[in-house]
Protein backbone atom coordinates (compact mmCIF):
# COMPACT_ATOMS: atom_id res chain seq x y z
CA UNK A 1 0.00 0.00 0.00
CA UNK A 2 1.38 3.25 -0.82
CA UNK A 3 1.60 5.86 2.01
CA UNK A 4 0.60 9.71 0.92
CA UNK A 5 2.56 11.96 3.32
CA UNK A 6 -0.73 14.48 3.49
CA UNK A 7 1.97 17.05 5.15
CA UNK A 8 3.70 17.78 1.39
CA UNK A 9 -0.07 19.35 -0.34
CA UNK A 10 0.62 22.59 -1.46
CA UNK A 11 -0.80 25.69 -3.86
CA UNK A 12 0.96 25.99 -7.12
CA UNK A 13 2.58 29.55 -5.92
CA UNK A 14 4.51 27.78 -3.44
CA UNK A 15 7.49 27.28 -5.69
CA UNK A 16 7.93 30.70 -6.13
CA UNK A 17 11.90 30.38 -4.46
CA UNK A 18 11.89 26.27 -4.91
CA UNK A 19 15.52 25.46 -6.39
CA UNK A 20 15.77 23.73 -9.56
CA UNK A 21 14.28 20.12 -9.85
CA UNK A 22 13.87 20.52 -5.98
CA UNK A 23 11.82 18.07 -5.99
CA UNK A 24 11.53 14.18 -7.61
CA UNK A 25 7.80 14.32 -8.71
CA UNK A 26 4.94 17.14 -8.55
CA UNK A 27 1.59 15.87 -9.11
CA UNK A 28 -0.72 19.11 -9.89
CA UNK A 29 -4.82 18.36 -9.79
CA UNK A 30 -6.59 20.91 -11.34
CA UNK A 31 -3.87 22.31 -13.21
CA UNK A 32 -6.01 24.48 -15.42
CA UNK A 33 -6.27 26.38 -12.71
CA UNK A 34 -2.60 27.73 -13.11
CA UNK A 35 -1.97 30.93 -13.05
CA UNK A 36 0.01 33.75 -15.16
CA UNK A 37 2.09 34.20 -12.05
CA UNK A 38 2.40 32.95 -8.43
CA UNK A 39 2.04 36.46 -7.02
CA UNK A 40 -1.18 37.53 -4.72
CA UNK A 41 -2.31 40.13 -3.11
CA UNK A 42 -0.27 39.17 -0.03
CA UNK A 43 3.24 38.73 -2.21
CA UNK A 44 5.76 41.09 -0.95
CA UNK A 45 6.79 43.68 -3.40
CA UNK A 46 10.72 42.55 -2.93
CA UNK A 47 9.15 38.90 -2.98
CA UNK A 48 6.91 39.54 -6.93
CA UNK A 49 8.15 37.61 -10.07
CA UNK A 50 7.13 37.77 -13.22
CA UNK A 51 7.99 34.34 -14.26
CA UNK A 52 5.06 32.63 -15.15
CA UNK A 53 3.75 30.04 -12.49
CA UNK A 54 3.83 27.12 -15.11
CA UNK A 55 7.84 27.77 -15.97
CA UNK A 56 7.96 27.83 -11.90
CA UNK A 57 6.41 24.19 -11.93
CA UNK A 58 8.34 23.13 -14.71
CA UNK A 59 11.57 24.03 -13.32
CA UNK A 60 10.75 22.74 -9.35
CA UNK A 61 10.55 18.78 -10.11
CA UNK A 62 12.37 15.95 -12.29
CA UNK A 63 9.13 14.71 -13.42
CA UNK A 64 5.36 17.23 -13.20
CA UNK A 65 2.51 15.04 -13.97
CA UNK A 66 -0.51 17.68 -14.51
CA UNK A 67 -4.89 16.84 -14.30
CA UNK A 68 -6.44 19.20 -16.66
CA UNK A 69 -10.52 19.22 -16.90
CA UNK A 70 -11.50 20.41 -19.62
CA UNK A 71 -15.31 20.60 -18.32
CA UNK A 72 -14.14 22.77 -15.49
CA UNK A 73 -16.08 26.22 -15.11
CA UNK A 74 -12.56 28.35 -14.45
CA UNK A 75 -12.43 31.57 -12.47
CA UNK A 76 -11.36 34.81 -14.06
CA UNK A 77 -8.14 35.20 -12.79
CA UNK A 78 -6.76 31.93 -14.16
CA UNK A 79 -4.34 31.71 -16.90
CA UNK A 80 -5.72 29.35 -19.63
CA UNK A 81 -9.16 31.60 -19.72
Amino acid sequence: MTHYDWGRRKYFNSYMTAELNDIDVLICDEAHRIRETSNNRFTKKEARSEIPQIKELLQVAKVGVYFIDDRTVKHQADANR
